[in-house]
C-alpha cells in the first residue's frame, strides 16, 4: 500500500479523515480488534507460548547484567520450586473460578460466549500461564544438571518477575469476566460490536465511493468517456456461444479473479497524457472492485490492446488475491435478528429495549453518512421487525409491542430527517399493516391493550405529515425535495383509512378524518387522499357493501376541499391517465371478503374514481365550463369520460330512490340537472380542445425529417407486397424507359384523412409504422398489374394436379429449348396438394424469412425456385417460365424517387383547398362555423402518392407456360 498523494488510497482516506473523523474512530478501534484477534485466535496457539519464553528471557538480562548474590544455592531452588506450586495453585483455582464464571454468563449465546473470548484473550492468557508454569518446572529441573552460579540466580529471580505477569493476566481475566456477569454490559458490549461493524463497512463503501469518483474525474480530465456496453458492435459478439457453468468452473474463476487495492492516478494521468488516442473509452476503477488483472480498463473499442500497452496500464493497479474480510457480517446480523424475535416472543421487554438501542444507532450511523458500500448492516431489518411484531402480538406481550412500536416511530421520524426515502418507505408501511393486524387479533381474548395502538398508528401519520410541512416551509424553494415523503405518509394514511373502511371501524374512521383536518393544512396529496376513500365509499355502497345511510354519514365526514375549480378537473384528468394504476394503491383496494381471504379480486380505479367524482359533484358543484389549465388529457380521452358521466347519470336515474341520499337531492329531476351541468362542462372542454387541436394540426407544417423516415417505411412495406418486382431485379430484365411511351401510373394516389398528426415535429418514428399499410397496398397493384398484362389472353394448360402441372410444363419448356428458372404459384394453392409438397423433387425453403434474398420465396421443385403471390388474377393459375427470356419492366426513373424509379411523397392540403373540398361533399348548406371545422378536419389529412411509373410486357411467350388447377 502506498503513502503517497498519487495513489488514490491515500487521498481518499485523507478526505475521510477530515470530513468523516468520528466515523474513522469507529474503525480504528475495530481494526486494532481486529489486528490482535488474527495473533491471539486458538489457531495460533504458539503466539503466547514464545511471548512467554520471549519475556522470560528479556527479564532474565536483568538480573543477569546487574545482581550479586550472597544466598545459599538452596535458596534458590526452594524459591523456584515454591513459586512453581503456588503459580500451579493460583492457576488452578484462578481457572476453575474463570469456568465457574463463564458458565454462568448473562446471556448463554453463542455469540457470547465468542465476545467473551474476543474480549478477554481467554485462550491466549491461558496458554501463556501454563506456558510460564512450564519454564518455571524446567528451571526447577534444571538446578540438577548445573552446579551453583550466577545463571540460575538469574534464572530463579527472574521467575519472580514472570509470577508477576502472570498474577497480572489472571486480574485482567477476572476483570474482563465479570463484566459479562452483568447482562446490560453483554448488550453493551454487542451493541458496540454492532455499531463499529457498520462503521467499517460505511468506511468501506465510502472508500469505493471516493475511489471512483476520483478515478472517473482524473478520465474527465483526459477527456476519456466511459464505455457502455451495448454502444458498440463486436464482430466476436457473434461467435460467442453461452452454457451454464457448475459450481466448480465458477470458483476456479473467482480464483483467478483479484481484488484492487490501489491505484496510481497521478502516474496514470501522466502515462494518458503521453499516449492518447483518438476514441479512448475506460471502465470504471475502483478500490475494492474484482476483477482480472488485466491492462484493459482503458482502451480504443473495438481494438484490442498490444501487450505493451495492457503491461503498461498494470503498473497503475496494485492488485490483492483476496479482500481484507472485516467481520463475518451475515452472523453478526442473524445473531441480532434471532435475539428480537426470541425477546418479542418470550417478553423480555428490557433486553429487547437494550438491543434496539444498538440498531438504533446503527441506523443513525447509516443514515448519517447514506452509504452505499457493498454490505449494509441495516438491510432487510424491516422485514425482520415486522415478525418481532408479529410474533408480540401473537404471544400477546404489549410491553415488547410497545417497545417495537415506539421504535419504528422514531425511525420513521429520523429517517425523515435524514432524507432517506428507502427506508422512510419501508418503516411507514408498517402503520396500516400494523392496524391490520391488531384488528384480526382484536376481537379474541387477552388483546384489549393492544386496540389503542391502531389509533396510535394514526397519530404517528399525521405527526409525521406536519412535520414534513414544516420542513417544506424550511427548504423554501427545495420543497419539492420532500414530495417522495409526503407522497408516501399520504398513500400510507389512505391505505389506513381503507382497511378502517373494511373493518367497518367508523368511530376510529371519523377519528383519523378528525386527525387528518386538525391542521387544515391545503395538499394536492392530502386532497386525493380523501377523495379516494371518498369514491371507495360510495363504490361500496354501489356493489351494496355497506347501507345508504352508513355512506351518507361518512361522506359527510370527509371534507375534500378545492382551491379552485381547475383542482377538481385537473385531479379527475389525473386518475384517469394510464400512468395512474398504481397510484396511492388504489388498484389494490378490495371488498372486505376478499381483503384476508387470499382470494384474487380487483376493483378498476378508473371506474370507481369517475362514478365518486359524478357523485361529488351532484353533491357540491366543484366545476367550471372556463377551465384553462394544463391539458391532461386528449379530446379522445375526455369523450370516453363523458361516456362514463353519462353512464353514472343513467343508473342514478334508474336507482334514483335508494341514492336520494348519497347525493343530496330531492327529485330525479334536480339530479338529472345538476348531472348534466357536469356533463356539460366536459362536452365544452372537449369541443374547445377538438377544435385547438384542429387549429395546430391544420397550421404546422409536415415535418421534412418525417416525410424521409415515411418514405422509408413505405418502401419497406412496398417492396414486401410488390414480390414481382423482385423477379424482374433478378432476371436483369428490369429496365429504364428511354421515352416513358406507353408507361402507365400503378399504384395509389390518394387522400388520406387525419394522417397529418404523424408527420409533426414531436411525433417520433414508430408513429410512422402504423402507416406501413399504405406501401403494403400499392404493392399489391405492382403484382397485380403484372398478372393482368399476362393474363390477359394467354393459352392455358388445365391439369388435374399441382405436381402435372409442373412436371409436364418444365418438360415441354426444356423439350423446347428453354431453361425454365421461377414458378409463379397463388399463396393459397401452394399447400394444398400435399403430393407437390411431398415429392421427393421438392426441397423446402428452410432460410429464415429475414435472410432470404427474395422474401416470397417458397422452396425448389427440381432444382427450379418456387415463388408464392398474393395476387387475386391468379385465382388457380401457375406460371413455369425462363423469366429473363419471357418478360420485360420498362420504369420511368426520376432523381427524386426513393431508388429512382419508386414515387412516395405526402402534400398538405390548403385552407382553400380544404373548404372546397367540404363544400362539395356537404350535401346540405353549412353554417360557416361547420364549414370551418370541416375545413380544418380535411386539412388533418393529406393527399398521398405511392406507386411506379411502368408498363409490364411479353418478350417471348413461348418462353412461359400458364397452367390452371382443375379440381
Amino acid at each position: 500500500m502506498k503513502t503517497s498523494p498519487s495513489w488514490v488510497r491515500y487521498t481518499v482516506e485523507r478526505r475521510i479523515e477530515i470530513h468523516h473523523s468520528e466515523l474513522l474512530k469507529n474503525v480504528k478501534k475495530q481494526q486494532t480488534q481486529d489486528w490482535y484477534d488474527s495473533w491471539l485466535k486458538p489457531s495460533y496457539w504458539l503466539v503466547p507460548i514464545l511471548g512467554a519464553v520471549v519475556i522470560y528471557f528479556f527479564l532474565f538480562l536483568i538480573p543477569l547484567t546487574t545482581g550479586t548474590y550472597s544466598h545459599d544455592f538452596k535458596d534458590f531452588v526452594n524459591a523456584v520450586d515454591q513459586r512453581t506450586g503456588n503459580l500451579a495453585t493460583i492457576s488452578g483455582m484462578s481457572l476453575a473460578v474463570i469456568a465457574f464464571l463463564v458458565s454462568n454468563l448473562a446471556i448463554k449465546e453463542p455469540y457470547a460466549y465468542q465476545l467473551l473470548f474476543r474480549k478477554t484473550k481467554l485462550y491466549a492468557v491461558i496458554i501463556y500461564v501454563l506456558s510460564v508454569l512450564g519454564l518455571f518446572v524446567f528451571v526447577s529441573t534444571v538446578h540438577y544438571l548445573y552446579t551453583p552460579g550466577k545463571i540460575y540466580e538469574a534464572f530463579t529471580v527472574t521467575a519472580g518477575f514472570e509470577f508477576l505477569t502472570v498474577i497480572f493476566l489472571i486480574g485482567f481475566l477476572f476483570i474482563k469476566i465479570i463484566n459479562f456477569i452483568d447482562p446490560e454490559k453483554i448488550d453493551e458490549m454487542m451493541n458496540a460490536e454492532l455499531v463499529r461493524a457498520g462503521s467499517v463497512i460505511i468506511y468501506e463503501g465510502l472508500i469505493r465511493k471516493y475511489s471512483l469518483q476520483e478515478f472517473e474525474r482524473v478520465m474527465a480530465q483526459q477527456g476519456i468517456k466511459i464505455y457502455n456496453f451495448g454502444s458498440y458492435i463486436d464482430s466476436n459478439w457473434l461467435k460467442a456461444s453461452m452454457r451454464i457453468m457448475n459450481g466448480g468452473e465458477v470458483a476456479e474463476i473467482e480464483k483467478k479473479q483479484k481484488y484492487i487495492v490501489d491505484i496510481d492516478l497521478i502516474g496514470l494521468a501522466h502515462y494518458l497524457d503521453a499516449n492518447k488516442k483518438k476514441g479512448q473509452k475506460y471502465t470504471p476503477l475502483y478500490i475494492g472492485l474484482q476483477t482480472e488483472e488485466s491492462g484493459d480498463y482503458i482502451f480504443v473499442p473495438g481494438i484490442s490492446n498490444t501487450a505493451g500497452i495492457s503491461k503498461a496500464l498494470k503498473k497503475f493497479t496494485i492488485m490483492d488475491s483476496k479482500i481484507e474480510e472485516v467481520i463475518p457480517v451475515s452472523k453478526l446480523r442473524d445473531h441480532f435478528d434471532e435475539r428480537l424475535l426470541t425477546y418479542a416472543e418470550t417478553g423480555k421487554e428490557k433486553e429487547l429495549i437494550r438491543l434496539l438501542k444498538g440498531f438504533t444507532s446503527l441506523f443513525e450511523q447509516q443514515l448519517k453518512y447514506n452509504s452505499e458500500g457493498s454490505f449494509d448492516l441495516t438491510e432487510n431489518f424491516i422485514p425482520v421487525l415486522r415478525l418481532g411484531i408479529q410474533a408480540a402480538v401473537k404471544k400477546r406481550n404489549f410491553s415488547c409491542f410497545k417497545e417495537l412500536f415506539k421504535f419504528y416511530a422514531g425511525l420513521s421520524f429520523t429517517s425523515l430527517i435524514a432524507s432517506n426515502i428507502n427506508i422512510f418507505m419501508q418503516v411507514v408501511a408498517f402503520y396500516p399493516e400494523n392496524y391490520a393486524l391488531l384488528k384480526v387479533k382484536g376481537a379474541e381474548a387477552g388483546y384489549q391493550e393492544f386496540i389503542p395502538f391502531t389509533l396510535d398508528s394514526t397519530e404517528q401519520l399525521e405527526l409525521l405529515l406536519y412535520k414534513i410541512g414544516e420542513l417544506k416551509k424550511e427548504k423554501g424553494d427545495k420543497a419539492n425535495e420532500l414530495d417522495q415523503f409526503s407522497y408516501n405518509a399520504y398513500y400510507q394514511f389512505g391505505m389506513l383509512l381503507f382497511y378502517m373502511v373494511s373493518s367497518k371501524d367508523y368511530p376510529r374512521f371519523k377519528q383519523a378524518i378528525g386527525l387528518l383536518e386538525h391542521r387544515n393544512t391545503h395538499s394536492t396529496y392530502r386532497r386525493h387522499t380523501l377523495f379516494g376513500i371518498k369514491a371507495w365509499l360510495i363504490h361500496l355502497r354501489k356493489h351494496e357493501k355497506n347501507s345508504s345511510s352508513e355512506t351518507s354519514d361518512l361522506l359527510e365526514q370527509i371534507p375534500v376541499r378545492y382551491n379552485s375549480a381547475t383542482e377538481a378537473m385537473e385531479d379527475i384528468f389525473e386518475f384517469r391517465r394510464g400512468f395512474m394504476v398504481q397510484y396511492m394503491a388504489w388498484l389494490t383496494w378490495r371488498f372486505p371478503e376478499y381483503l384476508y381471504s387470499g382470494e384474487f379480486s380487483i376493483s378498476n380505479p378508473y371506474e370507481w374514481l369517475t362514478f365518486g367524482f359524478m357523485v361529488e359533484h351532484i353533491r357540491d358543484f366543484n366545476l367550471s365550463p372556463y377551465y384553462n389549465g394544463p391539458k391532461m388529457l386528449s379530446s379522445d380521452q375526455i369523450t370516453f369520460l363523458v361516456n362514463d358521466l353519462i353512464n353514472a347519470k343513467t343508473f342514478f336515474l334508474n336507482n334514483f330512490h335508494e341514492w336520494s341520499t348519497i347525493l343530496k337531492t330531492p327529485t330525479p329531476e334536480i339530479m338529472a340537472t345538476k348531472a348534466d351541468q357536469a356533463i356539460r362542462v366536459f362536452q365544452l372542454l372537449n369541443a374547445r380542445l377538438q377544435r385547438e387541436e384542429l387549429d395546430s394540426i391544420a397550421g404546422t407544417a409536415i415535418n421534412v425529417n418525417q416525410v424521409m423516415k415515411y418514405r422509408e417505411i413505405i418502401s419497406r412495406s412496398w417492396k414486401q407486397q410488390a414480390h414481382i418486382i423482385n423477379q424482374f431485379e433478378r432476371s436483369g430484365r428490369k429496365l429504364p424507359s428511354t421515352n416513358n411511351n406507353g408507361l402507365s401510373f400503378i399504384g395509389n394516389k390518394v387522400f388520406i384523412g387525419n394522417i397529418k398528426q404523424f408527420f409533426l415535429p414531436n411525433k417520433s418514428e414508430s408513429d410512422l409504422y402504423l402507416l406501413s399499410t399504405i406501401g403494403q397496398e400499392a404493392g399489391k397493384l405492382a403484382d397485380n398489374a403484372f398478372y393482368e398484362t399476362i393474363l390477359d389472353d394467354p393459352e392455358i394448360f388445365e391439369e388435374g394436379s399441382l405436381v402435372s402441372i409442373v412436371e409436364n410444363a418444365i418438360i415441354f419448356l426444356r423439350d423446347s429449348g428453354y431453361h425454365p428458372d421461377c414458378i409463379l404459384v397463388p399463396s393459397s394453392m401452394l399447400y394444398l396438394d400435399e403430393s407437390f409438397t411431398h415429392d421427393a423433387r421438392y426441397m423446402y425453403d428452410r432460410i429464415p424469412i429475414a435472410e432470404k434474398p427474395i422474401a416470397n420465396s417458397a422452396g425448389k421443385f427440381d432444382g427450379i425456385p418456387i415463388f408464392y403471390t398474393y395476387s387475386d388474377a391468379m385465382d388457380r393459375q401457375i406460371i413455369i417460365a425462363e423469366f429473363a427470356k419471357a418478360f420485360v419492366m420498362e420504369y420511368e426513373s426520376q432523381k427524386g424517387w426513393f431508388d429512382k424509379f419508386l414515387n412516395i411523397d405526402v402534400k398538405s392540403i390548403t385552407y382553400e383547398e380544404a373548404r372546397n373540398k367540404a363544400e362539395a361533399e356537404s350535401p346540405f348548406m353549412l353554417h360557416p362555423d361547420e364549414l370551418d371545422i370541416q375545413a380544418k378536419n380535411i386539412q388533418n389529412g393529406l393527399n398521398t402518392i405511392t406507386g411506379i411509373t411502368a408498363k409490364f410486357a411479353i418478350s417471348d411467350k413461348d418462353a412461359f407456360r400458364v397452367c390452371r388447377l382443375v379440381t
